[in-house]
């Protein structure tokens, strides 16, 4: 297991003094950065080979979101590897060890020249490690969206586009939770499902739909199935 202690900047806060959504998902996917290049395996020199990191889907469950100016650990690990798919758990505690979030990503490597999913490098293969605290959800499996219930154009910025010149993981996040009219303090879980990858030059479409506390979302860059999503938010 990997962790590191961090402090919540002020700039990494939302209105409610806690941590904004898309920082706590920056910090989710770094701590991963943080542990490969531990062991001598940093985003450069994959880069160099061609290679990247994608996320192909994700679920995180909040109990709470940490405050800023309060300090708090992250620990990941990649608690298994099926096939292509690879597991990384990350977990965030507050100072008295109680667990604030916990989530599970599953990361492919892509070869960039050859757009393809390629098996994961011995030196990720070696990272697995059995921890009691693996959860293995039932990530959804999501459809496309038939009937919903609104329906938003979505403008892609230069400030949206990441290294991979795709958009952001996080951006995704902050999208789907702005078009939702309660406070982000009361999210509690929130699955991403990364179908396709969103450019800028792409005209983006997010239908939105509402059964009693879960939202669905579908994002479709030119009319074609991107990022399906879903959240629910605590009953008032």
């Amino acid at each position: 297991m990997y962790k590191e202690k961090i402090k919540i900047p002020p700039y990494a806060g939302d209105a409610n003094a806690k941590i904004a959504l898309g920082k706590l998902f920056d910090y989710l996917i770094n701590i991963g950065s943080l542990h490969v290049e531990s062991i001598g395996l940093p985003t450069d020199r994959l880069l160099e080979k061609n290679i990247s990191w994608m996320i192909y889907q994700v679920l995180i469950k909040i109990k709470d979101l940490p405050k800023i100016d309060t300090e708090v650990t992250i620990e990941t690990w990649v608690s298994k590897i099926d096939k292509l798919k690879i597991y990384r758990q990350v977990n965030v505690r507050d100072q008295e060890g109680r667990l604030l979030i916990e989530s599970c990503f599953i990361w492919l490597l892509v070869d960039i020249e050859k757009m393809r999913v390629i098996r994961p490098v011995k030196e990720v293969k070696d990272l697995v490690e059995e921890n009691d605290q693996s959860f293995f959800p039932d990530f959804r499996n999501f459809r496309s969206m038939d009937d919903y219930d609104q329906k938003t154009s979505m403008p892609v910025y230069k400030s949206d586009i990441d290294y991979n010149n795709h958009v952001h993981s996080a951006t995704y996040l902050r999208w789907i939770t702005d078009l939702v009219d309660i406070d982000n303090d009361k999210l509690r879980e929130v699955e991403l499902y990364f179908k396709d990858q969103v450019f800028k030059e792409d005209k983006v479409e997010i239908l939105q739909r509402r059964d009693d506390q879960r939202y669905d979302f579908q994002l479709n860059k030119n009319n074609s199935e991107g990022v399906f999503a879903s959240c629910i938010f605590e009953r008032d």
